[in-house]
């Protein structure tokens, strides 16, 4: 089962600068938990046609030597959640708990004609880069990205890795600015994924999230204008 939400955005170019935050109930696709949450934009902009961007957000749940045991390694799910995005029609999406080897895949399954269908950001949440990630997919042909980070959901954000405010794992999001087409200007999407342990964790990083995307949203330049801000993810709430 999926949750599908539809958002119309319009008026002034102040609207789009917005947090447009997701708060869609992720629905558990299988008993192993993949999850998806699909919203779909109409980016009304004045002056141009209207733009509509299709993302979703997609718990992968990482693999483990249980699910290998079980007949549900991650060889057997990626055809699935590649299925979906393609028959979706997703311009933009993001995943978590997925590991290295698993975004490989998943990129492997969405080639066509030997050509990356998605572009792929985002870094592990240990600090060498690796563990679990939060990226971000994005069509490889239709938009480009601009800029791209993980910063840590703790008290030192630039430090990857640690644990914060009683969260049971270290936490991560992963930032992008993508130039939209035919000058719709820059979308900033952050994907994350809150620890379903600690209230408070999710409490604080809530708060971070919001800091931090101010933060980024000063840096986009003005020849590209901010047209939104999206923020997706599994909140364990």
């Amino acid at each position: 089962m999926r949750r599908r939400v539809t958002c119309r955005c319009g008026g002034s170019d102040q609207a789009f600068a917005s947090i447009l935050t997701l708060l869609a109930v992720t629905s558990v696709l299988s008993p192993k938990r993949e999850k998806l949450a699909a919203l779909t934009i109409h980016h009304m902009k004045r002056d141009s046609l209207p733009l509509l961007l299709r993302v979703a957000t997609i718990n992968l749940r990482r693999e483990t030597a249980e699910d290998r045991l079980c007949g549900e390694s991650w060889a057997q799910r990626q055809g699935l959640i590649a299925d979906i995005v393609k028959t979706q029609g997703l311009d933009i999406f993001g995943t978590q708990e997925g590991l290295l080897h698993q975004l490989h895949g998943l990129s492997r399954e969405l080639e066509e004609d030997g050509r990356p269908m998605y572009n792929r950001a985002g870094e592990g949440r240990n600090w060498f880069g690796y563990g679990e990630h939060c990226a971000v997919y994005f069509r490889a042909q239709v938009m480009q990205l601009l800029a791209a980070g993980t910063f840590g959901l703790s008290d030192r954000p630039e430090c990857r890795g640690r644990r914060a405010w009683g969260a049971a794992c270290p936490r991560i999001a992963t930032y992008t600015l993508l130039k939209l087409p035919d000058n719709h200007g820059t979308l900033l999407v952050i994907n994350t994924h809150l620890d379903h342990v600690s209230a408070q964790a999710r409490r604080e990083s809530a708060r971070l999230l919001v800091k931090r995307t101010a933060d980024i949203e000063a840096t986009v330049p003005e020849l590209v204008p901010l047209a939104g801000t999206l923020v997706m993810g599994d909140f364990n709430c």
